[in-house]
């Protein structure tokens, strides 16, 4: 729990409902359980939890919008988190002072998202194209299951 991306896999995996704490220590849920053999159950119980449910409603829309611009593939960072930007203003997010979010501001509303697929392969930095962030074939299917079993459960 010192180590920062060790605590950040915790946690997305206690928010996709495979991990909870009993008394101190990390214990498999049944979903985990079912999972521990079966990438595909795995695969399909991290899609029906992405985005996680969240306090905060606008990482949950962030996340739905993000899933969204990797399913059609968008590969320029920018215009991803510019897309999150206006999506959330036009449902209505703002800053207190009522000042409209900025793409730094609805990128930090979609890192959870955003990190996961990292992690699954879904996203691949280019080294070499800075601002991109290529969703893979890979990353586009799981955007586009993640998205069918939200509607689902919606």
């Amino acid at each position: 729990d010192q180590t920062l991306p060790v605590l950040h896999l915790r946690e997305t995996a206690q928010r996709a409902g495979l991990l909870r704490k009993y008394r101190g220590e990390l214990r498999l849920t049944a979903r985990g359980r079912a999972a521990v053999d079966d990438p595909l159950a795995l695969w399909w119980q991290l899609a029906e939890r992405t985005p996680a449910r969240t306090s905060r409603e606008d990482e949950f829309q962030a996340g739905v919008i993000q899933l969204l611009t990797v399913a059609a593939a968008i590969d320029d960072i920018d215009v991803v988190d510019a897309t999150i930007a206006t999506v959330l203003d036009a449902v209505g997010w703002t800053h207190r002072d009522g000042a409209p979010l900025s793409a730094w501001d609805a990128a930090d509303a979609a890192r959870d998202t955003r990190t996961l697929l990292r992690r699954l392969g879904g996203l691949t930095e280019l080294p070499t194209v800075p601002r991109r962030a290529e969703p893979t074939t890979d990353g586009v299917t799981f955007a586009r299951a993640a998205l069918l079993t939200w509607a689902d459960t919606g």
